[in-house]
């Protein structure tokens, strides 16, 4: 579990934890105590608070910062004790939370405990300990839980949003490149004057691809609805091969942003699998709805293996309809080619 900083959360509740129990421990004790022993805790809490500034600042956990809370706190609780000191053990506990390896951290959290025992027996008497110690040794494993289910969580979410991001610049850049490469290959074999609406249609291939690039660079609350005939429509024309044939309905239209998107990656990804790995000539896709799906199903006439195996392009298609209640099936054709079928929910995107 990687971090590069403690969070700041835990930093100010630490430092307001430490004000509350540096209060409530010296002013009734400075009338009874010598100065010697204010003077030890002190340094012991100056301990605590320097050792919790330098974990704030430190790249990765350092273990002997949080060695220095903890001997801080024990040694606070040996000079001075008042019961609060386990709160800032609490504090301790979260930070090991962050630590790759919990086993470590539950063990550090058994120690200090432990520790805290021991002084507490020796400042009070052994029933004050075992009366203080299970409920904080308690507070210390549920923020460890806490703060670790926390830390998984959005790690698990900055994950999953590079994934998405990798799919997006799969689909966008290898079908544009796909494309443009084909039409390029096309004019170098034209002859000079057929050649050139072949190199504009290139530039316009380029020119998608840049839009779609910073399309993807905009937040996914940006998105706009994706307008499916027109963008087949497009699709068809930028193609030399394969000949696609699109039947959907002219007035087809998925309000949902990212239904409408992922369907239309999908047939992205289709058609760039149709050109790179089943070297088709022809790609029939038809885009119908029922009451309550969307339903795109697509073939080819191109070549298609035995066995399927599933890379990064197909398994990206399953993910996208998956996230969003989808289902995507894939086999070689009965009649020779390769098959997709794809199904959305749709009744709930219809507009009001």
């Amino acid at each position: 579990m990687k971090t590069s900083a403690l969070p700041r959360v835990i930093l100010l509740t630490g430092i307001a934890t430490w004000v509350g129990v540096c209060f409530s421990s010296v002013l009734p004790a400075v009338p009874a105590v010598s100065a010697g022993r204010l003077t030890a805790w002190a340094l012991a809490s100056l301990l605590f608070i320097v050792s919790l500034a330098w974990s704030a600042g430190a790249r990765t956990r350092s273990l002997i910062a949080l060695g220095g809370q903890s001997v801080g706190v024990v040694a606070m609780v040996a000079l001075l004790c008042n019961g609060y000191e386990g709160l800032l053990l609490v504090l301790i506990a979260a930070q090991l939370a962050l630590h790759d390896d919990k086993r470590v951290g539950l063990a550090w959290i058994a120690a200090q405990t432990l520790a805290l025992a021991v002084v507490l027996a020796l400042h009070w008497a052994p029933q004050a300990s075992l009366l203080l110690t299970p409920p904080y040794l308690g507070f210390q494993i549920l923020m460890f839980a806490a703060v670790r289910l926390r830390s998984e969580l959005d790690q698990k979410a900055r994950l999953a949003e590079r994934l998405r991001i990798a799919q997006d610049l799969h689909d966008v850049l290898g079908h544009h490149l796909t494309a443009l490469s084909l039409n390029l290959e096309l004019a170098v074999h034209e002859p000079q004057d057929s050649s050139r609406v072949t190199i504009r249609r290139a530039q316009s291939l380029a020119r998608a691809l840049l839009r779609d690039v910073k399309t993807l660079a905009r937040s996914a609350s940006d998105e706009v609805p994706v307008d499916l005939p027109l963008e087949l429509k497009q699709l068809a024309h930028e193609l030399p091969r394969p000949k696609l044939h699109f039947a959907c309905a002219p007035d087809l239209r998925i309000p949902d942003a990212p239904t409408s998107r992922a369907l239309f990656r999908v047939v992205q990804e289709i058609v760039t699998n149709a050109i790179r790995h089943g070297a088709a000539q022809n790609l029939w896709i038809a885009i119908e709805h029922t009451a309550n799906r969307v339903i795109l199903v697509a073939r080819d006439d191109g070549e298609a293996g035995v066995y399927i195996v599933e890379g990064f392009g197909l398994g990206g298609m399953r993910r996208r309809l998956e996230e969003l209640g989808g289902t995507l099936s894939a086999a070689p054709g009965t009649s020779g080619g390769f098959e997709v079928r794809a199904e959305l929910p749709y009744a709930r995107h219809e507009a009001a």
